[in-house]
């Protein structure tokens, strides 16, 4: 990491595939997002989740292949003129309706009262991921594709198995990165 960042303590720890590489994952301006982060000093950026950066009203509710669209056309026309690598989200979900107070006033579009995304099938997270796969793959050398949630159950957006999918969302990592052809490692980079 450059100057703005380099006096943190000991940087960013080394994670499973052997980086010591500071991204910046979060909210950013829908404005040029990720070039806030090279202007911090990060090596790269990612998403959290794609309600952040795509700007989608359909009275509070949105379909899960639609905000797939419009988040992967935004990130690639970030990746193309961002000066430091943007690697793509594929968010599982979003539905924060259960952080809300039932009884007070609706708040539309302020969190927790934003966005539902719909139809966030376990076949469709699959064919998020591969394509997100797919949008890093020409980069070469290290990349990586974050997914937001391993268990936000109060954002709609987990990983763990359920009552309903099983393991349905963990299978459909699997098969999508077992795609790839070479070494992927799936881990937490902390």
């Amino acid at each position: 990491m450059s100057a703005p960042t380099a006096a943190w303590p000991a940087g960013p720890a080394p994670n499973a595939i052997g980086w010591n590489h500071g991204s910046l994952q979060g909210e950013l301006p829908r404005t040029r997002p990720f070039h806030h982060a090279a202007e911090l000093g990060f090596d790269s950026a990612t998403s959290y989740v794609w309600v952040h950066h795509v700007d989608v009203q359909a009275e509070g509710l949105n379909r899960y292949d639609v905000m797939a669209d419009l988040y992967f056309s935004m990130y690639e026309e970030a990746r193309d003129t961002c000066p430091i690598p943007v690697f793509p989200n594929v968010t599982m979900g979003w539905d924060p309706s259960p952080r809300t107070d039932p009884d007070g006033p609706w708040a539309p579009l302020v969190y927790p009262y934003s966005r539902v995304l719909q139809g966030n099938t376990p076949e469709a997270f699959g064919r998020a991921m591969r394509r997100a796969i797919d949008l890093v793959a020409p980069l070469g050398g290290e990349t990586m594709v974050t997914i937001n949630a391993w268990n936000e159950w109060t954002e709609g957006s987990y990983l763990e198995p359920d009552t309903v999918h099983g393991m349905a969302y963990l299978k459909a990592v699997r098969e999508s990165t077992a795609l790839t052809g070479g070494e992927t490692a799936l881990c937490d980079p902390r």
